[in-house]
């Protein structure tokens, strides 16, 4: 008898964990958060946080296949509520990145007036003007992009601009640097 009964009882228990039920809602959810995330680039400005969104995200997705609905559920609101961190976080990082950018902006006229006087500086001789020509050019071309920095900052693209701005900046301190006696 008490076999039966302790046969009926794991027979119960398993019907009952069959009958559970995939977290779908809250694979939607998170899924949604994540593309949302995404589309306001939270992958590019605030990555750490988009990234670990998406990895809590398949994290739950794998315990789903495993039938692990309810480590699953925890899981994916916790991916979506990441996800929203992310993007949320997003509108900041820009501003951030904008005053940066701007910053370096209001470096580079001095930058070019430091490349320029190393070039007038520099030692001339035989063989040299052709490479004092084109290390001129390169400090124009330097002084020329940044309108498409100014560009690239109207258009929103606030990372891209930093990296422009940053880079006019690193090379024309190379320059001057290369052009030192």
């Amino acid at each position: 008898m008490k076999f039966h009964v302790f046969g009926v009882i794991i027979i119960i228990i398993a019907v009952i964990a069959s009958c559970a039920k995939p977290p779908e809602q809250e694979m939607a959810a998170a899924k949604a958060a994540v593309d949302s995330a995404k589309s306001v680039e939270a992958d590019r400005y605030a990555p750490d946080l988009f990234n670990q969104a998406k990895t809590k995200l398949n994290a739950g997705l794998s315990e789903v296949t495993n039938k692990n609905y309810e480590e699953a559920a925890k899981m994916l609101v916790d991916a979506k509520n990441t996800a929203k961190q992310a993007a949320d976080a997003v509108p900041g990082k820009k501003e951030e990145m904008k005053a940066q950018t701007e910053s370096l902006l209001e470096q580079i006229p001095a930058a070019v007036d430091n490349a320029r006087k190393a070039w007038r500086k520099a030692p001339r001789g035989k063989g040299t003007r052709e490479t004092l020509q084109m290390i001129k050019d390169e400090i124009s071309a330097q002084e020329a992009a940044v309108d498409q920095v100014k560009q690239t900052l109207e258009s929103g693209d606030m990372l891209t601009a930093k990296q422009q701005a940053q880079a006019i900046i690193d090379k024309l301190a190379s320059i001057t640097q290369e052009l030192q006696p």
